[in-house]
């Protein structure tokens, strides 16, 4: 953490000498695996740019469902025969080991899946994460966001993010969100605008600084 002025104020000043903590271990939730191999995936080239913005040490991947499909036509064949309580063990064992979470599983439900039968799949998630000791989740932009939609979401052609590179641009559009609000809402898929918040919680949670634009967001709390 910093010395000198307090936390808060430095944060909200922006004002920089904040020395880096560990690296954190970063663990992506997203919603099912892909038949290619993971590192072949545009999902898995967008995740390790956001762990190089936040020098994570190290990342690993989990998924809502863990069947590989080809396409929406088979998700939509596994709806109703995920089990809830197993999607919570397995979060609770992959988070144990993280420090940071970030959830990519879609801003909707899959095609063919109920809204009440994913809202439970992503409660049980929550619930998993809790278990492990998380109190929050980043996301790219007011949804949880898959990945390979990231380079989309935060392309310079639509004026969303600051910033000249594609690292700066999703450092610019993550989110914090607490797990204790993590339901679903038919526009988010589990993050309500008004219960995100922006960099300087991110500091905080992966307890380092973060820069944007040539502004340094801080850490105000431990974890």
């Amino acid at each position: 953490m910093c010395a000198g002025r307090s936390d808060q104020a430095r944060a909200e000043t922006g004002m920089s000498g904040c020395q880096p903590a560990v690296s954190p271990r970063l663990l992506a939730v997203l919603c099912n695996p892909s038949l290619r191999p993971t590192r072949a995936t545009t999902s898995w080239r967008n995740v390790m740019a956001l762990a190089t913005v936040l020098d994570a040490a190290s990342v690993r991947i989990a998924n809502l469902i863990e069947v590989p499909t080809r396409s929406t036509t088979e998700l939509a064949e596994l709806a109703g025969q995920v089990v809830g309580d197993d999607v919570r063990r397995r979060l609770h064992y992959e988070a144990g080991s993280a420090d940071v979470v970030v959830v990519g599983w879609g801003t909707s439900q899959p095609r063919g899946w109920s809204v009440h039968a994913w809202r439970e799949l992503v409660a049980a998630a929550a619930r998993g994460l809790t278990d492990a000791r998380h109190d929050g989740v980043l996301h790219v932009g007011l949804g949880a966001r898959h990945p390979s939609r990231w380079r989309q979401h935060t392309s310079p052609v639509h004026d969303r993010y600051p910033g000249e590179t594609f690292e700066l641009r999703l450092l610019s559009a993550l989110r914090w969100t607490p797990l204790s609000k993590l339901a679903l809402h038919p526009r988010s898929n589990g993050v309500r605008a008004s219960d995100s918040v922006s960099l300087n919680r991110i500091a905080a949670d992966v307890n380092r600084c973060v820069s944007v634009g040539g502004t340094q967001y801080l850490p105000v709390r431990s974890r």
